[in-house]
């Protein structure tokens, strides 16, 4: 279980500065598991069956109270892949992929709200083949949900 408690005015941020709602689901998620790092973090896409591990979940937190979190901030690692984890849509609106766990490649596993504005699927977003307003992003489970059925989280002692 976390030690670190979820900021509320953090997630309305978030929400806010993305323009989503989150899952009914990650607030309680982010209590347990923010910033932990599962000792088998593995886990399939979808359409290729490729294998990716999961190395940390991101965390929402009040920055000045836990310094020591800032780089893996939500809205911080939102802020540093900005463009290239919004989608410009065919009628030009822009819709983002909200990052919640980093992969042991620098890539991100992400709400991607393309099809829905309040039960987001999961992909992972991949920082190499990503541009401006083009994010590269693979499916991984149909909601946030599905995702967490599919793995196991086992946490390392040593977080």
């Amino acid at each position: 279980m976390s030690e670190l408690t979820v900021s509320t005015e953090a997630l309305a941020g978030v929400e806010a500065m993305c323009a989503v709602t989150l899952p009914a689901s990650f607030p309680k998620f982010l209590e347990r598991y923010q910033g932990a790092k599962p000792v088998d973090g593995e886990f399939d896409i979808t359409s290729t069956g490729d294998t990716h591990y999961l190395e940390q979940f991101l965390v929402c937190v009040d920055r000045t109270s836990h310094p020591k979190f800032f780089w893996a901030d939500i809205g911080v690692v939102y802020s540093q892949a900005d463009e290239r984890l919004t989608f410009e849509d065919a009628a030009g609106d822009l819709i983002v992929f909200v990052p919640f766990a980093a992969l042991f490649t620098g890539d991100l596993l992400v709400l991607d709200y393309r099809e829905s504005d309040t039960e987001p699927r999961v992909g992972v977003w991949f920082h190499e083949r990503s541009r401006p307003y083009v994010p590269y992003v693979e499916d991984v489970a149909e909601s946030f949900d599905a995702f967490l059925n599919q793995i196991e989280i086992d946490l390392d002692s040593n977080n």
